[in-house]
């Protein structure tokens, strides 16, 4: 797998997207579903540390417990198990870089998260190596986000350090146009990936720090999920900055020039210095 672009896009078209959506859906691979089926409240309480039991919760062969492990716990599945749950898309999903396939076991070369009917694709929560390039998995916070955002008609939404494309993609159902703006080529190929797979037609991945790219119009809603963890090393995935406020303070900053008069903001993030005043940025 190329650390920056993991799908080949070139080699997937519009069928393989409905039929690979199709499966997940008519597998019922959804949140209620697959936190039963690993006895966790959320998705957050899915630890590394208990996977042998969840191997043993899912050792019958369905179709949902194979997509939970390959797609969530970052297990492998014997082949013909795989071939059998995939059918005819299993050569595709090896070819274009979902799947791997060895000699007795595949196993799946990202995370795929249900989330409010949608499916999204990221690197792996409990084992990823590709370092600052990271494509952060649907943790807490993104499904807090997701499941509070405010889904008034939109003209034009924008989803600022987009991740997966996540907050903007679920934006689409009530808004004309979204712009899923991201830095990280990575991450701006699983935002192209998840756009597809969710048949989707009016978002866009852009890759821009930030508003520094953007057109210059006003967004009514603007969504963002933004890296907070202070980091001392610099390392992009969390903040760049020691205190973890960094991208924050850029956010807040860029509302009077790109939020519509009636907009609204929302954004899920972890305040570590209450005495500032974001307002006053």
């Amino acid at each position: 797998m190329n650390p920056k672009i993991p799908f080949d896009l070139s080699r997937i078209d519009a069928t393989f997207y409905s039929d690979f959506y199709n499966l997940l859906k008519r597998s019922s691979f959804n949140e209620d579903a697959v936190l039963e089926s690993v006895n966790a409240e959320d998705f957050d309480k899915i630890h590394a540390e208990a996977l042998p039991i969840y191997h043993c919760m899912l050792a019958e062969n369905t179709p949902l417990n194979c997509l939970i492990k390959l797609f969530i716990l970052n297990l492998s599945v014997k082949n013909g198990v795989a071939k059998h749950v995939f059918g005819d898309l299993f050569e595709l999903l090896v070819c274009i870089g979902v799947l791997k396939e060895g000699a007795h076991h595949v196993t799946s070369e990202v995370d795929i998260y249900p989330c409010m009917g949608y499916f999204f694709s990221t690197d792996h929560r409990l084992n990823c190596n590709v370092g600052s390039l990271r494509v952060y998995y649907l943790g807490k916070d993104s499904y807090a986000l997701a499941r509070g955002i405010v889904r008034n008609p939109s003209e034009n939404s924008l989803d600022l350090c987009a991740g997966s494309g996540v907050h903007g993609i679920l934006a689409s159902s009530f808004s004309k146009r979204v712009i899923c703006a991201e830095i990280n080529p990575r991450a701006l190929n699983f935002i192209n990936f998840n756009i597809r797979l969710n048949q989707v037609t009016n978002v866009i991945a852009l890759a821009s720090d930030l508003y520094l790219s953007l057109p210059a119009q006003k967004f009514d809603l603007i969504l963002s999920n933004p890296p907070f963890i202070p980091d001392p090393t610099f390392n992009p995935y969390f903040d760049s900055s020691i205190s973890g406020e960094k991208i924050l303070k850029r956010i807040i900053s860029g509302l009077p020039d790109f939020l519509s008069v009636n907009g609204l903001c929302q954004i899920f993030t972890l305040v570590i210095h209450a005495k500032e005043h974001y307002a006053q940025e």
